[in-house]
């Protein structure tokens, strides 16, 4: 904007130095400018204007009454640097001279913004619409007779029956359990040890099948690259792409068939109740973003020195923002879960397991010849197990404590340990 200062007629000058004219002039200038901005010109406002100065650019010009014959100026005006340097007015429409304006404000880069090319989304190897379809045609049936729910009524309070009753004998792993599921638990129990709980984690084959082992702690600090050369690197360069909705179908089958909840502490087969809810919460909506939350982060720390030059590569500033939406659901797991009375030594324990596995999920979805149970190489899945471990335990449990099964839980068992 342009400022006029009108000039007293006949003013005496010569008893003012010209520091203390240029002083009043530029104060007389703020005042006007934060005038017309219809800001108070009040000090600390003129203070915050003089941290810029304003005025080293402007054009300073005298100004003459058209009436007058004096030889002292009638009004100052001040013009803005553009205004000045470039040569235009108001109705003109000049086109701006780019070297001027270099010169004031420097040299602009040019920002891309077009979008990045995201992958098609991938899709578990499950057929989810005649899935989805199956479950609302059974929920939707209008013929279910009162007959049909006393009788899944009556199944349900026999299960929790037994349950109860085997809790009884002291701690027999799995009493209430047929041998077809006892089997499966056993099986799934040595895969999740093997992989996932301390401290049987860190004890690892030398290679796939051999007996020798070494102990391979998780690193406190260090990256998580994960360099992978020929296909391996083409493969990851397409970053993980998958629906909340995908990881529940799985994570619910798996909770409910798999996850052996009745050998991992005999406190709890004590109260079947406290383990039936407990398998229900594991596989909720909640669960399942932090899962998808931790799957996208874990990609970014790791294949990110995978990718070409010219692929994007996510900010810093979004990894950040990753973590933050990672620690508010776990805090929020945390709170619910700390309260009952098995919260640290079984609950939070399976919470961080299941993450654990649905992360391992997430991955051998969308790359199944790479991570695959068996279609993937033995030494590939080791290095993603590795890190997913590495990661939540940066993130979450940084002393291991959930990492484990706690002593009072007495149910995890092996190499001569319980729950150590």
């Amino acid at each position: 904007m342009e400022v006029v200062i009108p000039l007293k007629s006949g003013a005496n000058l010569s008893g003012h130095s010209q520091q203390d004219i240029l002083n009043a002039v530029q104060d007389e200038y703020f005042n006007r400018y934060l005038d017309q901005l219809g800001i108070a010109p009040t000090s600390a406002n003129k203070a915050q204007m003089l941290k810029f100065r304003p005025m080293d650019d402007c054009e300073v010009q005298s100004m003459w009454a058209d009436d007058t014959s004096s030889g002292l100026a009638s009004a100052l005006r001040i013009a803005p640097p553009l205004r000045h340097r470039v040569g235009y007015e108001d109705d003109d429409e000049q086109p701006l001279d780019r070297a001027i304006i270099a010169h004031l404000y420097g040299e602009a880069d040019d920002i891309p913004v077009e979008p990045p090319n995201v992958p098609e989304r991938t899709i578990f190897p499950v057929d989810l619409t005649k899935m989805f379809a199956e479950e609302k045609r059974q929920t939707q049936k209008a013929d279910v007779t009162l007959a049909e729910v006393r009788k899944h009524k009556a199944e349900y309070e026999e299960r929790i029956r037994r349950r109860a009753m085997a809790a009884t004998g002291g701690t027999h792993a799995a009493g209430s359990l047929d041998s077809d599921q006892q089997q499966r638990f056993k099986q799934e129990l040595e895969s999740l040890k093997g992989k996932y709980i301390l401290p049987f984690a860190c004890d690892r084959p030398l290679q796939e099948g051999s007996r020798r082992t070494q102990i391979a702690p998780w690193p406190p600090q260090g990256p998580l690259d994960m360099k992978l050369q020929g296909d391996g690197a083409e493969l990851v360069c397409e970053p993980l792409s998958i629906e909340i909705e995908q990881i529940q179908v799985q994570m619910k089958s798996w909770v409910q068939n798999q996850l052996p909840l009745e050998l991992l502490s005999s406190s709890g087969r004590k109260d079947p109740q406290f383990l039936e809810e407990l398998r229900g919460s594991l596989w909720e909506t909640e669960v399942c973003q932090l899962i998808g939350v931790l799957a996208h982060l874990l990609y970014w720390l790791a294949f990110s020195c995978c990718r070409r030059p010219e692929q994007p590569r996510l900010s810093q500033f979004a990894l950040q923002g990753l973590v933050t939406t990672a620690h508010e659901s776990w805090v929020k797991l945390e709170r619910r879960h700390k309260s009952s009375k098995l919260g640290n030594s079984l609950a939070m324990p399976c919470v961080l397991l299941t993450l654990k596995y649905g992360m391992e999920v997430c991955f051998e979805s969308q790359y199944p010849s790479l991570f695959g149970e068996k279609s993937g190489e033995w030494a590939t899945r080791q290095d993603l197990i590795e890190r997913i471990n590495t990661l939540l335990m940066r993130l979450f449990d940084p002393d291991g404590t959930y990492a484990r099964f706690g002593r009072r839980g007495r149910g995890v068992k092996g190499g001569g340990t319980e729950g150590d």
